[in-house]
């Protein structure tokens, strides 16, 4: 778990050790990399690091979730209630963010992502305005959400990264129509 406050000494030093884990992580993969790889990198004391994170997972949790709350923060003041507006939006989150999403793909890490997700997924509902009421249906969907989201990462990386997003979305939905009437006929 992650304790990072909203004490401006504290976000910055957290700041500086996401850098560091990224950086180590563009060099060797995850399993490999130990706190000590990190502190090198980032210039910050061990105790800082103990104070802020249990341990170099927490990193990427925490990296996760500042990202995904910034980015759906935003979305909620700009209230883009087209779905596929939507969508797009949140892919943007991660497409975006290609110092930490590019590691945790190449590193086989998709299930960071997928976390940040289940963990947010209360704010997503909030935002997105998610239409069922039902929390089980719900949770299937945040779920699915989520899977999707990992799955066209790891494709628009292996394809080198360079596709706008809206022609990923567009590959990404008529994948999800073909899976559809496969299932229903």
């Amino acid at each position: 778990m992650y304790h990072v406050s909203k004490n401006a000494r504290a976000q910055r030093s957290a700041a500086l050790i996401c850098d560091g884990l990224a950086k180590c992580m563009e060099e060797k993969p995850f399993q490999k990399i130990t706190v000590n790889d990190v502190l090198e990198k980032c210039h910050v004391s061990r105790a800082s690091f103990y104070r802020l994170f249990d341990n170099k997972t927490d990193v990427l949790f925490y990296e996760g979730d500042r990202i995904f709350h910034e980015r759906l923060e935003m979305l909620a003041t700009q209230a883009i209630t087209n779905k596929k507006e939507q969508a797009i939006y949140c892919m943007k989150v991660w497409f975006d963010s290609h110092s930490i999403v590019k590691p945790l793909i190449e590193n086989h890490m998709e299930w960071v992502i997928y976390e940040t997700y289940q963990r947010n997924a209360e704010l997503l509902k909030k935002v997105c305005r998610i239409p069922f009421t039902e929390e089980r249906q719900s949770d299937y969907f945040i779920s699915l959400f989520a899977s999707v989201i990992c799955s066209a990462l790891s494709v628009y990386l292996r394809h080198g990264g360079t596709e706008p997003i809206e022609e990923v979305y567009e590959a990404v939905s008529r994948s999800i129509s073909c899976i559809d009437r496969s299932i229903n006929g």
